[in-house]
C-alpha cells in the first residue's frame, strides 16, 4: 500500500486562501453587533477572487471528491496509519521529497533563484548520502534551508495570472495555471518513470525463452502442422549461451520458425535483418517484385488486349481497366497503405470507397458481362477493406468466414468461441453478375481472407491461377528485451463451409501459371487470358 501523496503546493495555496477568507468571515460576524468603527478601521484587503465559469462542472467534481474522501481515502488513510508506524511514514515522506528534487531544482532556476537551487542541491546530496537515500531528513536536522518551487509558481513568476477556478478530481481546488503546472510537475518527477513491472534481463537465454514461450502459448498452427514445439526448444536452447552473439541468436530464431512455412511468423533482428518463412515450394516478394509484376501485366493489357486507359487509385494499390467483350478488370495489390496520414483502417477506408465509387458506376455495373478481380499479387493488409470490396458484389448479406483465437496456453488445439464475419451489401451501385478471382501463392493474408469471403457469394466466383499462400490470422506483435520485434498468427479462420485453409491455402478452380519467368518475359498473363 502506498503512502498518502503529499499535498500539492497548488492545493496548499488554495487552502491558505480559503482559510484566510474563513477567518475574516468569522471575525466579521463576531463583531457585527459592536458599534460601527471608522471607515479606515474596517478596510480589509481580501484575496482577489478567481472567476468560476465552469461552476456546474466544478460542483460535480467537488461532489465526487467529497464522496471519494469519505468512502475511500479516509478509511484507507486510517488503516495505513494503523499499520505503518509514524517513523516509517515519516521516512517514506522524506524519501518522496528527496527523490522529487529535480523538479524543485528546475523551477528554482527558471525563477532565477540560484540560491534556492543551491540549497535544494545541498539538501539532496546530504540526505541521499547521509540520510540513507533520503529516508532520514538529515538536512533539516542540520538546519539547512529549503526552497520549495513548482511549475505553478514558475508560471506565476513569469506573469501568468490565474484566470479560471478548477476543481481537480482527487487533488481538489486549483486553477488552470496550477493545473497545467501540476502536469509539468508530474513530468519532472522521477517516480513517474519508474516501471511497476519487474525488470526483465536482456541476455540471450532470456530472449530465447520469451520468443519460444510466446509461440508456445499463442501460435495457431503447431498442432495442424504436426510440429512439436517442445522438441524445438530441446533442440535449439542448448545452442544459446551467455556469449551467443546477436547474429547467432537471430539465426537460431530463423531456423526455429522456418519449418512453420508461415509468412506471419516474422522476426526483425539486428540491423536491417528480417525474415519470414513461406510455404514450401512457393514464392514471395524476394522472388517476384510487385513493380515487375504490375508493369508486365499492364503491358499485356495495353499491347495484347487493346486497353487504352488504366485507371490507378489508392497510391497505386488499386487499378481498373475495361477489357474487350464487356469484361471489367479490377486489380488490388494490397489492402493497406492507400495514402492516408497513417496506415490504419480509418484512413484507408474512405480512400478505398472513393476508388470503388469511381469504378462501380451505375453504367458500368449495368454493362459488365463479367468482372475479373486480380489479387494474384496481394501482400495483405486489413481484412475489413476486403469486406468493403465484397460488399459491392452482392445484393444480400452472407457469411464471409468465422475466426477464433487460441485461448489455452498449454493446449494448441483449444480455441475460444467462433466470431462470425458477414458481408453486408453496399448502399449504392452493386454488381451481382459473374466474377472471377485471380489468385496465386503471392496472394497473402488479407488477400486470402478477401478470397475466402468471396467463396460463399451467390453466384460463387471462379478462382483462376494457383493456390494461395495459406496465412489468414491477424498478426500478434511482440517485442523482446533486446528490442527485436516479432509477429505470429494466433487465430484460425474458417470458411463459410467450415473448411480451414490455414497452412494449405485456397486452391483455384482452374489452374493456370501466374508470374512465371516465361510469362514475365513475354508480358503474358495466362490466368487473365483463361476463357470465361
Amino acid at each position: 500500500m502506498s503512502p498518502p501523496r503529499p499535498v500539492h503546493p497548488a492545493v496548499r495555496r488554495s487552502l491558505v486562501i480559503g482559510l484566510a477568507v474563513a477567518c475574516f468571515c468569522f471575525a466579521y460576524s463576531a463583531t457585527s453587533a459592536e458599534p460601527k468603527p471608522s471607515v479606515a478601521a474596517e478596510r480589509v484587503v481580501l484575496p482577489k477572487a478567481v472567476p468560476d465559469p465552469i461552476e456546474p462542472l466544478n460542483r460535480v467534481v467537488w461532489g465526487f471528491n467529497r464522496w471519494l474522501m469519505s468512502s475511500m481515502i479516509k478509511p484507507t488513510a486510517r488503516l495505513y496509519r494503523a499499520i505503518v508506524r509514524k517513523p516509517v511514514r515519516t521516512g517514506i515522506n522524506n524519501f518522496n521529497r528527496n527523490i522529487t528534487y529535480p523538479g524543485r531544482l528546475i523551477n528554482n532556476l527558471l525563477q532565477g533563484k540560484c540560491k534556492g537551487a543551491r540549497n535544494e542541491t545541498d539538501r539532496f546530496f546530504v540526505n541521499t548520502i547521509a540520510g540513507g537515500a533520503g529516508f532520514v531528513d538529515v538536512a533539516s536536522r542540520w538546519k539547512m534551508p529549503k526552497s520549495d518551487a513548482d511549475f505553478g509558481q514558475t508560471f506565476g513568476k513569469w506573469g501568468w495570472k490565474p484566470g479560471c477556478y478548477v476543481m481537480l478530481p482527487v487533488f481538489g481546488p486549483s486553477n488552470e495555471r496550477d493545473a497545467i503546472g501540476f502536469v509539468a510537475d508530474t513530468g519532472a518527477n522521477p517516480i513517474t518513470y519508474l516501471t511497476p513491472y519487474p525488470f526483465t534481463p536482456n541476455d540471450p537465454l532470456t530472449n530465447f525463452d520469451i520468443f519460444w514461450q510466446t509461440f508456445k502459448e499463442n501460435y495457431n498452427s503447431t498442432a495442424s502442422k504436426n510440429i512439436d514445439w517442445n522438441a524445438v526448444r530441446d533442440r535449439y536452447r542448448p545452442m544459446v549461451t551467455a556469449s551467443t552473439t546477436p547474429d547467432q541468436l537471430y539465426q537460431i530464431f530463423v531456423d526455429m520458425i522456418t519449418p512453420l512455412g508461415d509468412a506471419h511468423a516474422f522476426i526483425q533482428g539486428p540491423g536491417d535483418n528480417s525474415f519470414s518463412p513461406k510455404r514450401a515450394g512457393t514464392r514471395d516478394e524476394d522472388n517476384v517484385s510487385r513493380k515487375d509484376a504490375t508493369t508486365d501485366v499492364n503491358q499485356h493489357l495495353t499491347q495484347d488486349l487493346g486497353v487504352t486507359n488504366i485507371q490507378n487509385f489508392a497510391n497505386g494499390k488499386i487499378s481498373y481497366a475495361d477489357l474487350p467483350g464487356g469484361i471489367g478488370y479490377l486489380r488490388i495489390t494490397a489492402f493497406e497503405s492507400y495514402g492516408g496520414d497513417h496506415n490504419v483502417f480509418a484512413d484507408n477506408s474512405p480512400i478505398l470507397a472513393n476508388a470503388l465509387d469511381q469504378i462501380f458506376t451505375p453504367a458500368r455495373v449495368q454493362a459488365w458481362r463479367g468482372l475479373d478481380i486480380d489479387v494474384s499479387f496481394n501482400t495483405g493488409g486489413d481484412d475489413e477493406l476486403g469486406l468493403q470490396v465484397a460488399s459491392r458484389l452482392t445484393n444480400s448479406a452472407y457469411p464471409a468466414y468465422s475466426k477464433a483465437a487460441r485461448n489455452d496456453p498449454n493446449d494448441p488445439t483449444k480455441y475460444g468461441r467462433l466470431r462470425p464475419v458477414t458481408v453486408t451489401p453496399f448502399n449504392g451501385p452493386r454488381y451481382t453478375g459473374p466474377v472471377r478471382v485471380l489468385i496465386s501463392d503471392l496472394t497473402v493474408s488479407a488477400g486470402e481472407t478477401f478470397t475466402e469471403a468471396m467463396l460463399a457469394r451467390n453466384p460463387a466466383p471462379t478462382l483462376v491461377g494457383q493456390t494461395t499462400q495459406g496465412v489468414f490470422a491477424d498478426d500478434m506483435t511482440r517485442q523482446l528485451p533486446n528490442g527485436w520485434t516479432f509477429t505470429l498468427g494466433n487465430e484460425q479462420y474458417y470458411a463459410a463451409n467450415g473448411h480451414d485453409y490455414e497452412g494449405a491455402g485456397i486452391p483455384p478452380t482452374i489452374q493456370a501459371p501466374v508470374f512465371s519467368k516465361a510469362e514475365l518475359a513475354q508480358h503474358a498473363d495466362a490466368a487473365l487470358d483463361t476463357p470465361w
